[in-house]
């Protein structure tokens, strides 16, 4: 099974797509305005870590960034119900 989240920005460099999992890092251009800590995507790869899955970023030049998580073949989420 394949996550993948396409956006259809100007997309990230190299340089941002290497620290992007690591806390505290915010990429917009405008960095007054206050919105998020910049721990998205650290948050992202802590669990998916806990989880077993593969989280990955991809650059298209000027056309985005795609973000791609994956679980193994054969593979199941644990996933529990209230009372059970």
């Amino acid at each position: 099974m394949r996550l993948v989240i396409r956006d259809t920005g100007r997309g990230m460099t190299e340089e941002q797509i290497e620290r992007a999992f690591d806390a505290f890092q915010r990429f917009d251009s405008d960095l007054s305005i206050p919105e998020g800590f910049g721990l998205g995507l650290f948050s992202t790869r802590i669990l998916a870590d806990a989880l077993g899955l593969a989280v990955s970023l991809h650059r298209h030049d000027g056309h985005g960034t795609e973000f791609r998580m994956l679980l193994p073949p054969g593979e199941a989420l644990p996933i529990s119900t209230p009372g059970g």
